[in-house]
């Protein structure tokens, strides 16, 4: 037998307690004197649980006041031949009912616990002593544990978290949404001034026949368009970090912080690769690449060796390993000088964000004394 049927078996067989149930553990179905279309089913409570703690428990699903309940323990099988047994060691000797026997006794009760909260004389005991144990009252797999709110002024009194015609809705006047913008009125009397015949239907089909038309247009076209897209994104980008604009706030040798992440570290130099297609240079221009030369009158701006993308970059040695490189550009040019693994980048300029703010951080700083060892 496989492995998987081994463990087939064992999930669907009843005796073999699936759920890995505590000893210490019971299952209780939960009903409340408000809500009398709302049940909890299964609800586990240890059985070393004081009432009071019960009923805190309790207070986190149903909402009543933990002073405000009464509750009561109901046994509503027809067929009790499932009630725990505790022994003088305190251990618990039960035959725990299965979860089809328990399904079962829900559908005996018409799907609505309702029906079986009428049915007072099932009713075990009342749970009063709020210093006892659960396990005092012998509760089984299965009991109802049945919550009587008797707080007059409860949220959950006469169907207020049930009754949903009691909840004000929120209803718009013809004169405001007619001084609302590009709503679905307005839209549907545009098209019926265009088209006196005009229809959703009509619309709704107009449209699936564009889509299809469409389609069979664009099957032969669909990778110039995709060509297209990436040239355009390539030309913006270039527009975008080709002017010396975007890297005006950026001053060499001033603390920064990189984002996405709030990396914070050194600002090494500012540089440019330049367009050797549109200066019309080509190896001449490349040459030129690795020297220190431009100065734009505010910061000194290193002409990057062309193995990078074209545009601005901002060379950043970080205080933490969250770089990616050690300061070498892929052809191998070193930019940033004694710049362990890890600790540099070459990032965009709207990436990096100087100021004297973002110093080194301290893991430790927000420790106090009592805190240290």
């Amino acid at each position: 037998m496989s492995s998987l049927e081994q463990l087939r078996l064992y999930v669907t067989d009843e005796s073999s307690n699936s759920q890995n149930q505590s000893e210490h553990t019971c299952r209780l179905f939960v009903t409340h004197s408000n809500l009398h279309e709302m049940q909890f089913l299964e609800i586990r409570f240890d059985l070393r649980w004081t009432i009071g703690t019960v009923k805190e428990k309790l207070m986190t699903h149903c909402g009543t006041n933990a002073s405000a309940m009464r509750l009561q323990l109901f046994d509503d099988s027809t067929n009790n031949n499932y009630n725990t047994r505790f022994n003088s060691d305190n251990s618990v000797d039960d035959g725990r009912r299965s979860q089809q026997q328990q399904q079962q006794q829900f559908q005996n009760s018409g799907g609505n616990f309702k029906s079986q909260q009428e049915h007072s004389n099932n009713r075990t005991t009342e749970l009063s002593n709020d210093e006892a144990k659960l396990g005092y009252y012998s509760p089984s797999d299965g009991m109802r544990l049945h919550v009587i709110d008797t707080d007059p002024t409860s949220l959950s009194a006469n169907g207020w978290l049930e009754d949903l015609s009691k909840v004000e809705k929120y209803v718009m006047s013809d004169e405001a949404y007619e001084k609302r913008e590009g709503t679905y009125r307005q839209w549907v009397r545009k098209k019926r001034e265009e088209d006196p015949t005009w229809t959703l239907q009509k619309e709704q089909q107009k449209l699936r026949n564009q889509r299809k038309n469409g389609n069979n247009n664009n099957n032969n076209s669909n990778e110039y368009d995709i060509d297209d897209a990436i040239a355009a994104a390539k030309e913006k980008m270039l527009t975008t970090y080709a002017s010396f604009e975007c890297v005006r706030h950026v001053v060499s040798g001033s603390r920064c912080e990189v984002n996405p992440g709030g990396k914070r570290g050194v600002v090494c130099f500012v540089g440019k690769v330049k367009d050797t297609a549109q200066t019309g240079e080509g190896e001449e221009e490349e040459g030129k690449a690795e020297e220190v030369e431009v100065d734009l009158g505010k910061d000194d701006v290193v002409d990057m060796p062309p193995s990078l993308p074209c545009g601005y970059w901002v060379g950043v040695k970080f205080d933490e390993p969250v770089g990616k490189n050690d300061g070498k550009t892929p052809c191998g040019k070193i930019l940033i000088p004694e710049c362990p693994p890890m600790h540099g980048s070459f990032c965009r300029p709207d990436r990096v964000i100087c100021g004297d703010e973002f110093t080194e951080i301290d893991e430790f700083a927000s420790s106090s004394e009592d805190e240290e060892i």
